[in-house]
């Protein structure tokens, strides 16, 4: 027999013979919100979705075989020189809520989008060109 129990976004589980909990951790997601100070003098707002760290997500990550390779994988292929501030973590917990969220997000700032020349390798969809969630003070 088992018992679970959540508790600190870990899930608890104890057998009848052994006292000793096994955890499991629950995935977590993030919604976050950067400011992109761009060279060229430009500034934009990026709302996003991660399941990795928000500093992996932009930057990019090695694994063992990458670094080997001389590649980062995930980043969104920031531009050299700019500036990337996390204005604000919209969110942290369950993928499912955290994903729904950004969707959501998108869909109502979706006529404030940037609409110029590509500034990401990847992500540019995600760019406004104003603070539309007035969180950067």
């Amino acid at each position: 027999m088992q018992y679970k129990r959540q508790r600190d976004n870990a899930t608890l589980q104890y057998t009848s013979r052994r006292r000793i909990p096994i955890i499991q951790s629950i995935p977590s997601a993030r919604v976050y919100y950067i400011r992109l100070a761009l060279p060229s003098g430009l500034t934009l707002y990026k709302i996003g979705y991660t399941r990795m760290s928000i500093r992996q997500r932009v930057y990019g990550y090695y694994t063992r075989a990458s670094r080997k390779a001389g590649q980062r994988l995930g980043g969104m292929g920031v531009p050299s020189g700019t500036l990337v501030t996390i204005v604000s973590i919209l969110y942290k917990g369950l993928p499912k809520t955290a994903y729904t969220l950004e969707q959501n997000l998108h869909r109502r700032y979706q006529s404030y989008r940037y609409t110029g020349p590509a500034v990401l390798a990847n992500g540019n969809t995600e760019l406004y060109s104003s603070d539309i969630l007035k969180l950067d003070i």
